[in-house]
Order: structure tokens, then C-alpha cells, then sequence
């Protein structure tokens, strides 16, 4: 049985024998039970059904689709461990009831204790994550019923914990960098002959360029494609992505500046031919040395791999949209509002008035200036 409360000496969930279950991942390494999710396919028959009613599609625009359908696979996969962690608390403690509805299976008592336990291993921000999770994967199986107040529950950190819980993120020292890639193309220049690998690697810095002034999602990068998502304005570019392809589903549309637009053109006129070579052309922006577009998996070793060699540690794509959100606010701290368009977030009326109005062309101006005049001083 659940018990009202967890002491901090309290142990935390047995099973019926009194031993903790014992899972490995494939390595063969033990799973903490406290940590484990239950994957789909042990699921109890109702929960099953019900998320699989959830994800599924209709065939024909006149069949109905389930609440989950139009989610992202990367946002299934989160909102189903979470539920799979509270899967795994209720089995621990003997509480899950093979023949329950997943509506029958979360209390305001169970969530507590199962808070409680989360406290232990994770952050209160990862806490906070986790039972706001839950309540979408429950919202997707049982959507009659409102489920805001399990990320309300009073047993959730509050916004302070959260915050001073979150690491210390060190941003990006982008005019630093773009000295440093300019120093490094400016090499790559100069070799001959210009081959393959010398194109990759010009391909790798121009992306760094890019999302250095942009803050470009890795899946918005990758999107690109000529004449589609990317066309050629005078002296600029465009980007249009759709809103079905984007993922706050309120589409891209934003004219890169001056010093990016003439990078993506170099890259464009000389070192994407050398690498689709005698091949057939994708028509993808970002393509490997076989001609075949870079993945959103392979940008991530890009940037790292890049990053390191020009700076010597390792970032990662997505800290380029928080150094451009913090580079803003510190310089301006009223354009909190643009950064959140900039950043195309969604999560209050107030940002999605100021993104319809300024736009992200406002926005490339903005940060294209600051980096401009932080160049020019250092």
C-alpha cells in the first residue's frame, strides 16, 4: 500500500516480498527501480488501448484522429515514460490494478507520494516536467476529464525551487566565434585543391554562422530546402517553413540578414557543388559528401564536434537560441518580448501578439546589429 506520506528515512517502494524489482537496461547496467518507466508494451490492457486510441490517425480527413495523433514522436516518447514512471510507482507499491482505467489510477494522495520519491533523484525542475507530462498523457486518454491539477498539485516545487534548481548554462561567446570561423574559412579558402572534405568542413562553419544568427531549431535547419523553405530575395534569403512542419505548429517566416545571407551564398555557389559532385541533387540546403541531406542527428556532432575545435569546448545547436535570448536581454532588458519571438515560443497571449507583429525579420535586424557592434568594439 501507498503510504500517506515518505520520511526522509522512509524507504521507497518495495514490492509484495518485500525486494526491489530488478531491471537492466541493454548494456546489462541495473536500472534504478525509482527510475525505471514502464515501456508501452507492459502496459495493463486498458492503458494500452487507451493510448493507443490516442495516437491513432484518421485515414480519410473525415475520420476523427485521436488527441495525441498530431504529436511529435519526440513528444509521445516523453509524455509516455512519464506516464511509465507513474506506472512503475503504482506496480511498486502493489497499485496497479490490471482491470483500472488510467483515469482511475492517479489521486491527489498517490501523486504526492510519487512527488516525494521524484524529489529524491531529480531536480525540481525535472520534477515540475514530469507531472506536467503525466497530465498530457492523460489529457490524450481520458479527455473528459481536466487534468491541470496534477502539475498544480501543492506537492510540486514552486517556480522558485524550479528555477534555482536548473544548471548553470555558460552561453556562447558569439562574436568570439564568428572571429574564430571567419579565421577558419579564410584557411579554407586558400587550400587547393578544394575538395570534398574541405567542403564539409566549409558546410560545417556556414552552419555555425547561421544558427549563431538565427537560433534556428535543429529541425528547422534541416528543413531547409532550395526554392521551398529557403529562397533567394535580392541580396537575402528567406526562410518559410510551414506551420505543419514547424514545431510550434505557428510557422516560420524570417529574412536573414546581411553577414549570414553572404555566407549561405558562398556556401551555395562553391562548396555545395564540390559536395553533390556528379550525384543527383536533393535539393536539400545541407547535404553530406555523398549528396545525401544532413540529418537532424548529424547536425548535433556537427556543431560539437565544430564548436570544439574553433573554442575549445563543446556546445550544442540549442544553446545558440539561449545565448541569443540572453544576448538580447542583457543588452536591451525591455526586448524580452522579442526574444520570445525569436525564440518562437508560445506559451502566453502576450508572446504570440508581440511574434505577429515584430516578426523574426525584426528580430534578425536586432541580434545582427548587436553582433555587428560586439565585433566592432572587440
Amino acid at each position: 500500500m501507498i503510504p500517506d506520506a515518505l520520511g526522509p528515512g522512509d524507504a521507497i517502494g518495495p514490492d509484495e516480498n518485500g525486494a526491489e524489482p530488478t531491471h537492466r537496461c541493454r548494456s546489462g547496467r541495473r536500472i534504478d527501480p525509482v527510475l525505471r518507466s514502464m515501456p508501452i508494451h507492459e502496459w495493463p490492457t486498458p492503458d494500452r488501448q487507451a493510448w493507443e486510441r490516442a495516437v491513432l490517425a484518421g485515414v480519410t480527413l473525415l475520420d476523427a484522429s485521436g488527441p495525441a495523433a498530431a504529436w511529435r514522436r519526440r513528444t509521445q516518447h516523453n509524455r509516455t515514460h512519464a506516464y511509465g514512471r507513474f506506472l512503475t510507482f503504482l506496480a511498486r507499491y502493489g497499485q496497479l490494478d490490471p482491470q483500472s482505467a488510467p483515469h482511475e489510477r492517479p489521486t491527489p494522495e498517490r501523486i504526492g507520494v510519487w512527488v516525494t520519491e521524484l524529489n529524491r533523484t531529480q531536480r525540481a525542475s525535472s520534477v515540475a516536467r514530469m507531472l506536467l507530462e503525466l497530465s498530457f498523457a492523460l489529457g490524450a486518454m481520458a479527455p473528459d476529464r481536466d487534468w491541470r491539477w496534477i502539475a498544480r498539485h501543492p506537492a510540486c516545487p514552486s517556480r522558485a525551487a524550479q528555477r534555482d534548481s536548473r544548471r548553470a548554462i555558460i552561453p556562447v561567446d558569439v562574436p568570439d566565434l564568428l572571429v574564430r570561423i571567419g579565421q577558419a574559412h579564410a584557411a579554407l579558402e586558400a587550400e587547393t585543391p578544394r575538395t570534398k572534405l574541405t567542403a564539409r568542413r566549409a558546410r560545417d562553419l556556414t552552419i555555425l554562422v547561421l544558427l549563431a544568427y538565427t537560433g534556428l531549431r535543429t529541425s528547422e535547419l534541416v528543413a531547409l530546402r532550395l526554392g521551398e523553405t529557403l529562397v533567394e530575395v535580392g541580396d537575402a534569403f528567406r526562410i518559410e517553413i510551414s506551420p505543419a512542419e514547424h514545431k510550434t505548429k505557428a510557422g516560420l517566416q524570417t529574412i536573414l540578414a546581411a553577414e549570414p545571407s553572404r555566407w549561405l551564398r558562398r556556401y551555395l555557389g562553391v562548396w555545395r557543388p564540390i559536395l553533390i559532385g556528379t550525384r543527383i541533387d536533393p535539393g536539400a540546403v545541407w547535404v553530406n559528401t555523398d549528396a545525401t541531406p544532413v540529418s537532424a542527428n548529424t547536425v548535433h556532432p556537427i556543431v560539437r564536434n565544430r564548436s570544439a575545435m574553433l573554442l575549445g569546448r563543446p556546445i550544442y545547436p540549442h544553446l545558440f537560441r539561449h545565448s541569443l535570448a540572453t544576448g538580447l536581454l542583457t543588452h536591451d532588458p525591455f526586448a524580452v518580448r522579442i526574444a520570445s519571438a525569436a525564440l518562437g515560443h508560445r506559451s502566453t497571449q502576450c508572446v504570440d501578439r508581440t511574434y505577429d507583429r515584430a516578426g523574426t525579420a525584426g528580430v534578425q535586424r536586432v541580434w545582427s546589429n548587436l553582433l555587428r557592434r560586439l565585433r566592432d568594439v572587440s
